[in-house]
């Protein structure tokens, strides 16, 4: 993403967080419930694989189809690779919230007291 220059890229900023909020999440869930039910499993990974916002992450989106081709024979290592993706999820999420804290420095120089960082 480019450097942002306004409140409304830090509304889009904002949106990719909540975004990989959810995948970091759904991931760590399906980390569990492949050895209860390995279908479901699979089929959530593969949704999100093809999902049209996964496919400018292009190192999430191969540990996900990746993960789902194994995810019936081999559960152990199904559960590692979703949280590889939860753990790259993680990073996505620091390196969107510095971005979001930089231009809000740049926005604000003088902050209204009150606010929290």
């Amino acid at each position: 993403m480019q450097h942002p220059k306004s409140f409304e890229d830090r509304n889009l900023i904002n949106e990719k967080i909540r975004y990989f909020e959810l995948v970091r999440d759904k991931f760590e869930s399906l980390a569990k419930i492949v050895f209860q039910d390995g279908y479901f499993a699979k089929t959530a990974s593969m949704a999100f694989a093809e999902d049209k916002k996964m496919s400018s992450h292009p190192k999430m989106r191969d540990l996900l189809l990746k993960a789902e081709s194994i995810a019936l024979d081999n559960p152990w290592k199904f559960s590692e690779l979703c949280f590889d993706v939860s753990d790259e999820a993680d990073r996505q999420i620091a390196k969107l919230t510095k971005l979001r804290k930089e231009l809000i420095n740049e926005t604000l120089p003088n902050r209204m007291r009150g606010w929290v960082d």
